[in-house]
């Protein structure tokens, strides 16, 4: 029992550590060690997400989708099988993202918060997922727990 014990507990120290270092990053040789990959538009909860699957012992990555960010997407074909889509109804991310910006003692007169530029990359997201035939999660007024029992679920479907 103290044996088992003991492994799952560093399992979950090792996955939560992998996450750390994987967060918003696109490193290929830490995807190859992935168990999932979360991909999304910047507010879709894809780091709380990641840490809360991390705890559960999952090494879960996490990419954010930006249109002008170019890591080599074509590439991220390798990894579908490992890739869970995650998107957000446009008003709760607007709301997210500038509860973000105040909390961070910024200005909300940016793009990041505008209705076009909302759109624009939640529909560039979507048509990448789209592209990789991901299952895509809607996070919208959901809790961590949830999501985490749906991306399991997928995870252990795939």
């Amino acid at each position: 029992m103290m044996a088992k014990l003991k492994v799952d507990y560093q399992s979950k120290i090792q996955a939560m550590e992998f996450v750390v270092a994987a967060d918003d990053r696109f490193d290929w040789t830490r995807l190859d060690k992935a168990d999932i990959i979360l991909v999304g538009a910047s507010g879709t909860a894809k780091t709380p997400l990641a840490l809360y699957l991390g705890y559960q012992g999952y090494k879960a990555a996490n990419l954010p989708l930006v249109p002008e960010l170019d890591f080599g997407r074509e590439k991220l074909i390798d990894y579908k099988a490992k890739i869970i889509g995650l998107t957000i109804d446009e008003d709760s991310l607007k709301k997210h993202r500038k509860r973000k910006l105040l909390d961070l003692g910024l200005g909300l007169d940016v793009e990041y918060v505008t209705d076009d530029r909302i759109r624009y990359e939640l529909e560039y997201a979507q048509r990448v997922m789209n592209k990789l035939r991901s299952p895509i999660i809607n996070v919208t007024d959901k809790r961590i727990e949830k999501l985490a029992f749906q991306v399991k679920e997928l995870y252990r479907n795939k």
